[in-house]
């Protein structure tokens, strides 16, 4: 039985994936957003269509598929792997404050923003740690990036998301690219 920490690096490559191949999601916020979960789509195959809460709910799942051998009951949404949304996602999986540092994130986590003004969330992503730069990553400004050296040479992004918030699909950013943020985790 693989360990929480072996679903959640499993989780995170997923995502890292998806944002290698960002044009191959659309982005919509309409019921295709569902795709991946209503056309039994798993990686590495790539659901045709989502928003940024689908994707999140999309990569927690295609991870317990693969890790686990089932999706099991739905804890992102509580809605059977079927509909949600970032106001559902609140709803579920335990809170870890409200946070202006990256260090109470832990690989495979989610980030909830919030907008400047109110308490509704506005947004998802999955908090995937530090990756090493590829050519193939969807990352619109590079520039705002933290980034540090490997030992062996390779440019490293730190404490980084991937987001799929836009028509151009998911993309990496930094963690704290909006404002208000809140990780959330949810068992694997």
């Amino acid at each position: 039985m693989p360990t929480t920490e072996q679903v959640a690096d499993y989780i995170r490559a997923v995502a890292k994936h998806h944002a290698e191949r960002q044009s191959e999601t659309g982005y919509t916020q309409g019921a295709a957003r569902w795709s991946g979960f209503d056309q039994g789509i798993w990686f590495p195959r790539l659901p045709p269509e989502a928003d940024c809460s689908a994707a999140v709910t999309w990569w927690i799942g295609t991870g317990r598929h693969h890790m686990r051998g089932s999706l099991g009951v739905d804890v992102v949404n509580g809605e059977r792997w079927e509909a949600g949304y970032t106001g559902t996602m609140i709803e579920h999986g335990a809170r870890h404050h409200s946070i202006t540092s990256c260090r109470l994130y832990k690989r495979g986590r989610t980030a909830i923003f919030y907008a400047d003004e109110g308490d509704e969330p506005t947004h998802t992503a999955l908090f995937v740690g530090d990756i090493i730069w590829n050519p193939h990553l969807a990352i619109p400004d590079l520039a705002s990036i933290d980034k540090r050296r490997s030992a062996s040479g390779h440019l490293v992004l730190c404490d980084v998301v991937v987001s799929h918030g836009r028509d151009a699909g998911p993309e990496v950013r930094p963690w704290n690219y909006r404002r208000r943020v809140q990780a959330r985790a949810y068992p694997v």
